[in-house]
């Protein structure tokens, strides 16, 4: 007996969605994971960031 199986093309936004319907423990896994790295990504993109002079302060400005 030949096991068929079924594929399906998706993106990754469109597994994010569908898995963030799931529930159980492995549901709640990834979901815990996935909003660890958002935060991990959030923070070091804000790390990065580069601030403006105070050019209301043009001598704080001119030490940047």
């Amino acid at each position: 007996m030949v096991a068929s199986s079924r594929r399906f093309n998706m993106t990754k936004d469109g597994f994010t969605f569908l898995v963030m319907g799931f529930n159980g423990a492995q549901a709640a896994l990834f979901k815990e994971r996935y909003i660890e790295e958002f935060n991990r990504m959030e923070a070091q993109l804000k790390a990065q960031s580069l601030a403006l002079p105070d050019f209301l302060n043009p001598a704080e400005a001119a030490r940047v």
